[in-house]
């Protein structure tokens, strides 16, 4: 019997602490920066701002100019693009 309830009380425990984490969502934004020519831009910056926070989470693209950021929280966000030599390109209102 009092294996039983050792054996409960410890499942009750883990099913306790593990439930803050049910509600947690994340998402990314990957993607590729190209010129108008379809040229792919190494070394552009890549920042996403969430609307609701204001919080900012930047990122740089590879030599395929590929980037990506993820475990962004659930949400409305703005997405910059920057590179020196190029006017920057912002795309607004993204929901994640």
């Amino acid at each position: 019997m009092r294996r039983l309830l050792c054996a409960f009380f410890v499942m009750a425990l883990a099913l306790g602490l593990a439930s803050p984490g049910w509600g947690q969502s994340t998402g990314s934004f990957s993607g590729t920066v190209v010129d108008k020519s379809g040229s792919v831009i190494s070394g552009a910056s890549v920042t996403a701002t969430s609307q609701g926070t204001g919080v900012s989470r930047a990122s740089k693209t590879d030599d395929a100019g590929h980037y990506l950021i993820p475990l962004l929280p659930v949400g409305i966000y703005t997405l910059r693009v920057e590179f020196q030599g190029f006017r920057s390109a912002e795309t607004k209102d993204l929901r994640l």
